[in-house]
């Protein structure tokens, strides 16, 4: 009963921590300028607030739980002074507004090195109480407590795909405009640590404490911000987070092991924060490196007119588009440009049929009824190719002899 008491005490108490605000504060704003910067490029908002969560919190709960069951077993401690460090930094990454610093790559390094400091040199600055609370902290628990969250980052990335991530204009070198992704997500992993009761006394003695092999610890439930985001210029959001993926999966496995032999012999724990930072960087570093040289997938072509993005609950849902595929023609008029898009479009306005050019490089047919009300460019999104002409002949295509009608 002792626990189940402290359980639900925990689950209150997030409320009184900054992580949660800091969080909500964070997706607010990013969703802010994302929607700012959607209505300049495209006259319309592509996606709502929040969209920065979707597809997140199952992992989240999964790897709140798992972490937060090792973290307990192993006895893992965090004093409330480090906690709010720790939440220190990830205020720092809000007012940055960038979700690539709120990877436990770069945040948990940085508060491995702060408690060495504090401990090796913060006699002098601190007082006995502070410098005390930091010691509690086993940085090689903690280097362990990291690689588990960057396995959770990597399960995160690897379920990147098209409809998740967001579409962007920019003007290349010649001054055309060309299309980009960027995939970026954050969440809270909600993570149950150990709190050592004798830091609690002396500021909250109401905190009901846990005897645990004869000592007192609280129970306090951190939910930790994590977050990243990743440009994508090259390819498509579906390949990247693959990549990307297998990348920090192979990262936080070196990071455990390292973490593993730390508890044994202290370099293993210098060598792991040390790993996860300039792993981090390494992957980030040499993705963007591989992305600039390679050649913009989302470009103006010579034949038909490439999906950059989807508004959601459009009729481009219904018909099956996503980022990345061709339409060849609408309504049996080739199409070469976003204005002849539009123009073949309004010569049926009860209904509109597609010929598309999917991933593959395969054609396929969709045909969808139009309704009063509904989204009249069908919700898809071009890439200006800065030509305001339309063509003065069009050339009909063949009847496709298979028709597949979406509805």
């Amino acid at each position: 009963m002792e626990w189940l008491s402290e359980i639900g005490l925990a689950l209150l108490r997030i409320f009184l921590q900054p992580y949660l605000y800091i969080f909500f504060a964070l997706i607010w704003l990013s969703g802010y300028l994302r929607i700012k910067r959607d209505r300049e490029s495209f006259q319309v908002k592509v996606f709502p607030y929040f969209k920065e969560t979707k597809g997140t919190w199952l992992v989240s709960i999964i790897a709140g739980i798992s972490i937060s069951l090792i973290s307990i077993a192993v006895g893992f401690t965090l004093p409330l002074y480090v906690v709010i460090f720790i939440g220190l930094l990830l205020f720092v990454s809000f007012v940055i507004n960038s979700f690539g610093w709120l990877s436990p790559g770069y945040i948990l390094p940085f508060a491995a090195l702060t408690i060495f400091l504090v401990n090796h040199y913060g006699e002098s600055y601190l007082s006995d109480f502070l410098i005390h609370a930091f010691e509690q902290v086993d940085l090689s628990l903690l280097a362990i407590f990291m690689s588990l969250l960057l396995l959770a980052e990597a399960f995160l990335i690897r379920r990147g795909k098209g409809s998740d991530s967001f579409p962007e204009l920019k003007k290349s070198k010649r001054g055309k405009f060309v299309g980009q992704h960027r995939l970026k997500k954050i969440t809270i992993i909600p993570v149950f640590a150990l709190l050592p009761g004798g830091l609690l006394d002396p500021i909250l003695p109401w905190w009901p404490l846990l005897e645990i092999s004869g000592e007192s610890f609280g129970l306090i439930l951190i939910p930790y911000v994590l977050g990243f985001e990743y440009q994508i210029k090259s390819m498509l959001t579906s390949v990247a987070s693959k990549k990307l993926a297998g990348q920090h999966i192979l990262l936080a496995l070196l990071v455990f092991a390292a973490g593993i032999t730390g508890y044994f012999y202290p370099i293993g724990t210098l060598v792991a924060f040390v790993l996860a930072f300039l792993g981090k960087e390494l992957i980030y570093f040499l993705f963007k490196w591989k992305d600039e040289r390679e050649p913009m997938f989302f470009q103006p072509r010579s034949k038909g007119v490439q999906v950059l993005g989807v508004l959601p609950n459009s009729p481009a849902v219904d018909l099956d588009l996503i980022p990345g595929e061709k339409i060849i023609s609408v309504n049996d008029l080739y199409v070469d440009s976003e204005e002849e898009f539009y123009y073949a479009l309004s010569k049926n306005r009860a209904s509109c049929k597609l010929t598309v050019e999917d991933l593959n490089g395969e054609l396929r047919f969709a045909r969808r009824a139009l309704y009063e009300g509904e989204h009249h460019e069908l919700g898809v999104l071009f890439i200006k190719d800065g030509s305001f002409y339309h063509r003065l002949e069009n050339f009909q295509v063949e009847e496709p002899t298979v028709e597949i009608e979406t509805k």
